[in-house]
């Protein structure tokens, strides 16, 4: 009975987790086609000739990470994540932290002085491995704010927060919901390649808990590791 009723529970989580994937993969086919329809637009038709609508990704990233965190009564609890990441650039918008420190010393101090930074707005969804305790998977979507700082002409270090919601179908005894919050601040660099491609490497810090809307809620917090290329528009 209690093997019979453990496989209905396992059959019902992969199909939960079936359903988010399909959602994920179809969330991801829209926005690339959407982000796509401007670049294959005819340069030499003007904008106010043109028909076809402006994008307003500024940037397509993908990333595979590695995570460790520790948990009671299990091993380790071990997830390799695949996102993709969607940016906004916030200055072309006059929301970025440069037009908010420009105005500031200019309401204060009367000079004009404007950072070198860039500030988006980074759209996450992402789909985990769980490779321990057991084999289980993540999936959710996180959105950062991140402020890059052009270092050199190929060099650009840059930090990130924000946080996100994920359905993991691992069961842990520090968590009494599969449904959890994300929140997770971290940093990287991005060298790059070419003018429009980068290759980045970042470290994060991540919390999942469930907002103490059911006990116990003790929370996971993760180290992780992230490699990704990314391509500016």
């Amino acid at each position: 009975m209690n093997v019979s009723k453990g496989n209905s529970i396992k059959t019902k989580e992969f199909s939960i987790m079936m359903k988010l994937f399909l959602c994920f993969v179809g969330i991801l086919f829209c926005f690339c086609f959407r982000v796509s329809i401007p670049l294959y637009a005819d340069e030499s038709v003007s904008s106010e000739e043109s028909s076809l609508p402006k994008h307003h990704v500024d940037e397509i990233g993908v990333f595979l990470g590695y995570g460790d965190s520790t948990v009671t009564d299990k091993d380790k609890y071990r997830v390799m994540p695949l996102a993709v990441q969607l940016g906004v650039n916030c200055d072309k918008y006059g929301l970025g932290f440069s037009d908010w420190f420009e105005r500031g010393i200019r309401v204060f101090f009367h000079k004009d002085f404007r950072p070198a930074g860039i500030t988006a707005f980074i759209f996450e969804p992402f789909l985990s491995t769980v490779i321990s305790p057991d084999n289980n998977m993540e999936a959710g979507m996180n959105i950062f704010l991140r402020y890059t700082w052009p270092l050199t002409e190929r060099i650009r270090p840059y930090c990130f927060g924000g946080g996100g919601a994920m359905f993991i179908t691992q069961h842990l005894r520090e968590q009494s919901t599969q449904y959890d919050f994300t929140p997770q601040t971290g940093a990287g660099i991005a060298f790059l390649v070419t003018e429009k491609t980068a290759f980045s490497v970042e470290y994060r810090y991540r919390h999942f808990s469930n907002a103490d809307l059911k006990e116990p809620n003790e929370g996971v917090n993760t180290d992780m590791v992230f490699f990704g290329i990314t391509r500016v528009f």
